[in-house]
């Protein structure tokens, strides 16, 4: 009989599970205000009484939750301040891959919003008239043949 033979990639179940997978979990779950505001009123279709200390405690679970998430909406809001107006004629994109492909679609695309794109290829670029692209979007583009493919 032959013994099987374990893949040494293969790892238990449990490896996988970390702390950072169960906080992320617990904060879209049972730690989020909108799951948290589900039990008040929840309650409430039950008709329980506000006085009752289900009921206040979990309102005072709901509110906290709340607090928190507010609380640390505006942390975010301090330590990185107010997102950037982006002006794309300032820009300079770089697009890997662009002579074909989604690479080149997207060459094409923030070409024609104005901004200044670098695509970098190994294949041989196609030309832009060629294609079809004239006007801000040809002149905005700067291409650039890399090294010599890979033989797979």
């Amino acid at each position: 009989m032959s013994s099987p033979t374990q893949n040494s990639s293969q790892r238990p179940w449990h490896t996988y599970i970390t702390i950072d997978l169960l906080v992320t979990a617990a904060q879209r779950t049972i730690l989020h205000p909108f799951v948290a505001w589900m039990l008040p009123l929840s309650l409430l279709a039950q008709a329980t009484p506000y006085t009752h200390p289900s009921f206040r405690l979990s309102l005072a679970y709901a509110f906290l939750l709340t607090l928190f998430s507010l609380l640390s909406i505006l942390n975010r809001r301090i330590a990185y301040g107010a997102p950037r107006k982006v002006d794309f004629a300032e820009e300079v994109i770089v697009v890997t891959g662009g002579a074909s492909g989604l690479g080149l679609v997207l060459a094409e695309v923030y070409g024609m919003r104005g901004c200044n794109v670098a695509v970098l290829d190994v294949k041989e670029l196609e030309d832009a008239e060629a294609k079809g692209i004239t006007g801000t979007a040809a002149m905005s583009a700067t291409r650039h043949r890399c090294g010599k493919p890979l033989n797979r």
